[in-house]
């Protein structure tokens, strides 16, 4: 089978060669034949065509300039006119004296104008120039109601339209003799391209289809020859055929346990589809016809161009086997996922001339995956929402156990220590040493006096419950000065009538404190500001320092491995408590800003 069919490839390849010589024989003649013909023909063509376009260019140069004549003469007639002050007259002269004036530029300036007929222009422009210097006379005398300079702009239209005219009219007769001259050489240029054809006509006669004739007569005999052979070759092609049948019927069956398999689309090099199986028609809600001529996946979520013809464009890459996972939207825009594996189809000469693309349905599984990092990031988020009552239960009931005793250091102690103090002043005795001795126990109690009261205010300070945020801040900033040199100023600069609620305002004190403790203890700060504000929406508090500050990074990274931090960490869940935000800038040898800014909501005013 394989040689029979080897012998008709051969025998058709030698009457296919023969035929094609004689038909390249044939075409090279009638190419040649017609390019002659055509090529007169669309020479002749042009050219007469060039010339119909200088006659219209003459025919509107020569209406343009027996307008010019037109117009000079009612430049004219209006100039006298106007010297009766006739309102419409002016803007006659206005109207005209700006088309004559352009008209004129047009004609003079015109790039096939002669050299005869710029000469003449160049004569006329004497005239021209004093029309128009009369003109602008006539107009700035009536502007100006000076009789006289409009008298003198009349003589100078009136003296010069006579020598204007005069050399219009010649200009004109120029140019209707250049257009005769034009006509008459057309006429030329016609007979002689008529003569050119006939010529070219006989000469194909006699040596291109007389030739051909005979040629054509000799290959009808040899196609006649041919047909015996051709019988034979037919019954020895036919048994080829019922081979090559065989072998595409085994094609189809793969072809259709492919399709009944997986999702099959074919594309061109470009990327459009040229055929999709009914699973895939399925899926995308799109007919078979619909689909035909569309983008593959064009319908990429986004509006943006799929990944795929990054690919497909991609002369390097796209020779080889490309996966990955594609999302889609059906022609009703429900969502759903593909694995793809797209497959080049090269060419015996190695060009690339198709895709075909195998795909899975995986919606399924990623609906699977979407659902699970939905129910993670639920978790993580009911996580942080118990971290969050967990700090606020751990601070509720820090600031609880701080009023507790703060109350006690004050209620016991202090009035403990009051009442030893009342009694020192009262004993005395006539020894000097022992007074002495009492001056200095009377000095002891002072000072620890003076910290049991620090320390209960640190603890809580009373005047924070009774007159509110900015009151604690002054007697915190009163109490830091008196036991340092730091300069410590406050700007109040609140428009707000109402208090924020008590737990809001404890909080915000303590990211106070414990701001001014850090500028104090660890940055060596000689100057601290804090500054109140508010707008519509937010209360802004702001303490800035010049100390050393520090490298915040390196601060988060340690508070992340709990190295240190505790402070500023605490700084921020007390600003998250009253769903606030914390912000820190500080910088090495910088100093150190802390912004926080709160929301004035209803259920954080009193």
């Amino acid at each position: 089978m394989y040689h029979k069919s080897k012998e008709v490839k051969k025998a058709f390849f030698h009457i296919e060669r023969s035929g094609s010589r004689t038909f390249k024989y044939f075409n090279i003649m009638y190419a040649i034949a017609l390019s002659a013909v055509a090529i007169v023909t669309i020479g002749s063509y042009l050219l007469v065509q060039q010339i119909i376009v200088e006659q219209q260019d003459d025919a509107s140069l020569v209406n343009l300039a027996g307008r010019q004549r037109m117009l000079s003469q009612q430049i004219s007639k209006n100039a006298l006119l106007l010297r009766f002050d006739d309102q419409q007259t002016s803007i006659d002269l206005d109207n005209a004296f700006d088309e004559w004036r352009r008209h004129h530029i047009e004609l003079s300036t015109n790039n096939n104008n002669s050299d005869s007929i710029s000469i003449l222009f160049d004569e006329l422009g004497a005239s021209f120039g004093e029309m128009y210097k009369g003109v602008n006379d006539i107009k700035n005398g009536q502007k100006n109601n000076n009789d006289l300079l409009m008298k003198r702009g009349v003589n100078l239209v009136l003296k010069n339209e006579s020598a204007f005219l005069s050399l219009m009219d010649r200009i004109v007769n120029r140019y209707e003799l250049e257009a005769r001259n034009k006509i008459k050489r057309l006429q030329k240029v016609e007979f002689t391209l008529l003569i050119i054809i006939l010529i070219t006509l006989c000469l194909e006669v006699l040596f291109i289809f007389n030739p051909v004739g005979k040629k054509i007569k000799h290959v009808i005999g040899g196609l006649v020859d041919s047909e015996s052979k051709a019988n034979v070759l037919a019954n020895e092609l036919q048994e080829v055929n019922e081979s090559l049948l065989k072998s595409n019927k085994d094609i189809r069956d793969i072809n259709f346990a492919l399709n009944e398999a997986t999702i099959m689309i074919k594309t061109n090099r470009e990327g459009v589809i040229t055929y999709a199986n009914q699973r895939y028609c399925d899926i995308t809600h799109y007919s078979l016809n619909e689909l035909v001529g569309r983008r593959l996946f064009e319908n990429n979520m986004g509006g943006d161009e799929s990944v795929i013809y990054e690919y497909i464009r991609d002369e390097k890459r796209n020779k080889n086997v490309w996966r990955g996972e594609i999302y889609d939207h059906t022609k009703d825009f429900t969502f759903f996922w593909l694995d793809v594996t797209i497959i080049p189809i090269v060419s015996m000469e190695g060009e690339l001339y198709q895709f075909l693309v195998i795909s899975s349905d995986i919606t399924k599984r990623k609906e699977t995956e979407q659902e699970l990092q939905r129910l993670n990031e639920a978790k993580l988020k009911k996580q942080k929402y118990e971290q969050k009552i967990r700090s606020i239960s751990v601070i509720t009931g820090q600031e609880k156990e701080r009023k507790r005793m703060s109350q006690e250091v004050h209620d016991g102690i202090g009035q403990m220590l009051t009442a030893l103090k009342f009694g020192l002043e009262s004993f005395t005795t006539d020894n000097e040493k022992d007074n002495q001795k009492i001056k200095g126990l009377k000095d002891l109690l002072h000072s620890t006096i003076k910290e049991v009261r620090r320390i209960s205010s640190d603890l809580l300070p009373t005047v924070l419950n009774d007159f509110g945020l900015e009151a604690a801040l002054k007697e915190l900033i009163g109490i830091v000065q008196r036991g340092t040199d730091i300069s410590i100023t406050l700007i109040n600069q609140l428009s707000m009538n109402q208090r924020m609620n008590k737990n809001v305002e404890i909080n915000l004190y303590r990211i106070c404190q414990e701001s001014i403790n850090n500028a104090v203890k660890y940055a060596g700060a000689s100057s601290i500001t804090i500054k109140l504000s508010n707008d519509i929406e937010f209360l802004n508090i702001k303490i800035e320092d010049n100390g050393i500050g520090f490298d915040l990074e390196e601060v988060e990274k340690n508070i992340r491995t709990q190295d240190s931090g505790n402070g500023l960490n605490n700084m921020k869940e007390r600003a998250e408590l009253v769903n606030g935000k914390l912000y820190i800038n500080s910088r090495e040898n910088q100093g150190t800003s802390i912004f926080v800014e709160v929301p004035l909501e209803d259920d954080l005013l009193e």
